[in-house]
């Protein structure tokens, strides 16, 4: 192929669907509770673009919508106006959101929903039933990267909690 010159002018982009794994340090019970497999391992996803010489910015939340972001961005195509998606090589969100209702159809006036509010120091997961927003789990991505210690509890954490749940309203 390459001595055919079929690479030339050929840009290669790499990247994954959430994950279905566990991390086993976390313990099984949580595993229980489908809506919120939104761990790191669930929905922190690779993107490997090749060739580049671009540097991907480190500043800010990028989510699934940063993909394609990025292969327009990479191919010079202006998005539509109004997609969301930020290219891996800008600035990315104050905080990505990625929601889930666990296992079935999506039916906000029969079910619950899940949403899971990402910084870049912490994840806070959030239960949606009937008409209440439940803080359920809350992570320090920093002190605790595998996530393993639940910290929606902690008192000194309630301003925090608060700040992260104002993205969802």
């Amino acid at each position: 192929m390459v001595a055919r010159g079929l690479m030339e002018n050929t840009q290669l982009y790499i990247f994954g669907d959430h994950g279905m794994g566990w991390d086993v340090g976390r313990g099984p019970a949580q595993m229980k509770q489908l809506g919120f497999r939104t761990h790191y391992e669930h929905i922190d996803v690779p993107l490997i673009v090749s060739p580049t010489q671009r540097v991907p910015c480190d500043i800010g939340m990028h989510d699934g919508m940063s993909i394609s972001a990025t292969m327009l961005d990479e191919l010079n195509i202006s998005p539509h106006p109004s997609f969301k998606g930020k290219s891996l090589y800008k600035p990315g969100k104050p905080v990505a959101i990625v929601e889930s209702v666990g296992r079935g159809n999506c039916d906000v006036l029969r079910r619950d929903l899940y949403f899971t509010v990402t910084s870049t120091t912490h994840r806070l997961m959030i239960l949606l039933t009937e008409n209440k927003l439940i803080p359920e789990r809350l992570y320090d991505r920093t002190a605790d990267p595998k996530e393993y210690v639940n910290l929606v509890n902690n008192e000194e954490n309630a301003t925090l909690i608060t700040t992260m749940l104002h993205w969802l309203v």
